[in-house]
């Protein structure tokens, strides 16, 4: 979807310098997209990038664990989920928030749709607890009122579920989030070895969680 090809027609005059292609130019041989001298296929960055979150969130995501046994989104199944004692901290991570939307976009351009809802559906819930609480969400989804009025009160929550609606909608939501800047940073921190580097990540990233 990414690469672009172009063909010559005819012969090269001998007269003539033959264009040389440009060797830094390499496309990933996963999903054809240009990437940068330095850089390793996509599926490197997905590998990678699965690496901040633990196994067990990895097998919810990937499982569909947000799904109602009718094929909604079910707020009650997040919410059980990431209040859990062993995954309540990870709710403030904002490292998580954008590997899950930066993996979303991967999984997108690859074609794998449900897994990109999966993880656009559980960023924006990060999403949500970083600008308001874990406890703000169960308090809200704990109340008597209509399903309307709880999307209301969780804005961020609503956005990313309503994205999900289309692959272009999923795009357009991620790249508002992570523009091409931003997903260059991602990318590095594929390439990152370091804790000492990994942290400059994140601290980096820190201030545009908390203030969109």
């Amino acid at each position: 979807m990414l690469s672009t090809r172009s063909r010559h027609h005819g012969a090269i005059s001998p007269h003539r310098r033959q264009h040389r292609p440009n060797r830094r130019t390499t496309l990933c041989p996963t999903c054809s997209s240009v990437l940068r001298e330095g850089h390793d296929c996509c599926s490197h960055d997905i590998a990678h990038h699965w690496k901040a979150m633990p196994a067990h969130v990895k097998d919810y995501i990937l499982d569909q664990g947000h799904l109602s046994n009718d094929g909604f989104i079910s707020v009650n199944s997040l919410v059980n989920f990431w209040s859990a004692p062993q995954n309540m901290a990870m709710t403030q991570r904002v490292d998580i928030c954008g590997a899950a939307w930066y993996l979303a976009l991967l999984y997108l351009r690859l074609g794998f749709l449900n897994e990109a809802r999966a993880l656009t559906i559980n960023g924006a819930f990060i999403h949500q607890c970083i600008t308001t609480s874990i406890e703000y969400i169960v308090e809200v989804c704990a109340s008597k009122d209509t399903t309307d009025n709880i999307m209301v009160k969780l804005a961020r929550c609503a956005e990313g579920f309503y994205a999900t609606e289309s692959p272009e909608k999923m795009e357009s939501f991620i790249q508002r989030y992570l523009p091409p800047d931003y997903q260059k940073t991602m990318t590095t921190f594929a390439n990152l070895s370091t804790r000492t580097e990994v942290m400059g990540y994140v601290n980096q990233i820190s201030d545009d969680f908390h203030s969109t």
